[in-house]
């Protein structure tokens, strides 16, 4: 090999280098933006970050093969796409890991939600029905129990505070144990 050949090689790792740098500055960036906006959001990022590790191992395959076995640029290369499989590897696991949200919620949580009052949820006042909330009708027929549920006579549905607030909000049972904390 001449030197001009050896100097191309060391200037396509360098730069092979440096974009690795700036991709993994870029990728801890995105994952802590997600973190501290949602953390249930870890699992789509790590969806995402699979999709681009998949992008970068089929241009390293790619570079890879221009490159003569045994050069330092094909090593410095195989390197890169070991190290885009381990990533590959992570992000599978955090993917397939169970939910935090679910793991955090004691029975201690679900009473307290439980016991948070109906009537300010579905704007009831004492003594005055109100239209149900669980099926359209003209004529007020839900009111608020003794027992704090939210009883319809007309469609029979009898519901507790966090039935409640996933009718209305449309949320999950975890996120509406936590609003009515």
């Amino acid at each position: 090999m001449n030197m001009e050949t050896w100097r191309q090689e060391d200037l396509e790792a360098a730069k092979l280098q440096e974009w690795r740098r700036e991709d993994l500055k870029a990728i801890a960036k995105k994952i802590s933006e997600h973190r501290q906006e949602n953390p249930s959001m870890i699992k789509e990022a790590a969806r995402a970050n699979n999709l681009d590790c998949k992008e970068r191992l089929k241009y390293l395959y790619q570079r890879q093969a221009t490159f003569e076995k045994d050069t330092v640029t094909w090593a410095f290369l195989k390197k890169l796409i070991d190290l885009e499989k381990k990533k590959i590897e992570r992000n599978n696991r955090i993917i397939m890991m169970r939910d935090d949200d679910q793991r955090k919620i004691s029975p201690a949580m679900i009473e307290r939600a439980r016991q948070y009052d109906v009537a300010i949820l579905v704007g009831y006042k004492k003594g005055r029905p109100i239209c149900c909330i669980f099926h359209q009708e003209k004529t007020p027929s839900m009111h608020v129990t003794k027992y704090n549920k939210a009883h319809c006579y007309g469609c029979g549905k009898d519901e507790d505070a966090i039935a409640v607030h996933q009718h209305l909000f449309g949320s999950t049972f975890a996120d509406a144990v936590r609003a009515l904390q």
